[in-house]
């Protein structure tokens, strides 16, 4: 699945108006599937972007030292 689906919405409407625990136990396997995966793999999504980012500072990082003279600094 890619993305949150209109039924993790429809999901949280129902929840809404059935807002307690027997409620929630029998329609946890929606929640997980409509809400807790799409949502972990945005996290994941947004850690990788992060690092990717970070690695693309410390290359800039580093070819900015190199190329005005500087030593190559330690990693």
């Amino acid at each position: 699945m890619s993305g949150f689906s209109s039924d993790g919405f429809a999901f949280l409407n129902e929840l809404k108006a059935s807002n307690n625990k027997e409620w929630f136990n029998a329609h946890k396997a929606r929640y997980k599937e409509h809400l807790e995966a799409p949502f972990a793999a945005l996290l994941e999504a947004l850690k990788l972007a992060k690092t990717e980012k970070t690695r693309s500072k410390r290359i800039r990082e580093v070819v900015k030292s190199t190329s005005s003279g500087n030593r190559i600094p330690q990693m």
